[in-house]
């Protein structure tokens, strides 16, 4: 017969395998912040200072974070549809 210590100690390791994926569900958030950074700063300076460069820089830096959000995405997938995602990332984004 099981004791109770035994049980909750098996309801809390279910409960520790179980939050793992929220973590990496925040950690998604967060560079997903990081990419709106990246864009922010390039697409402030175009605006300051109209120039070619600026706009260039700021219109690759939306196609890299782009491309990292569709990379992103496909890494949930198995191997053969994430190669296929990627590949279909890549033609999208000219990489």
């Amino acid at each position: 017969m099981l004791n109770v210590n035994t049980i909750a100690l098996t309801a809390l390791a279910f409960s520790f395998a179980f939050s793992t994926g929220a973590l990496a569900q925040g950690v998604a958030k967060n560079d997903h912040t990081f990419g709106k950074e990246k864009i922010a700063k390039p697409e402030l300076d175009a605006s300051r200072k109209p120039a070619k460069r600026l706009r260039y820089q700021a219109h690759f830096a939306g196609v890299d974070a782009g491309f990292a959000a569709a990379k992103e995405t496909c890494d949930r997938g198995a191997r053969d549809a994430r190669l296929h995602c990627v590949d279909l990332a890549k033609v999208r984004f000219e990489k």
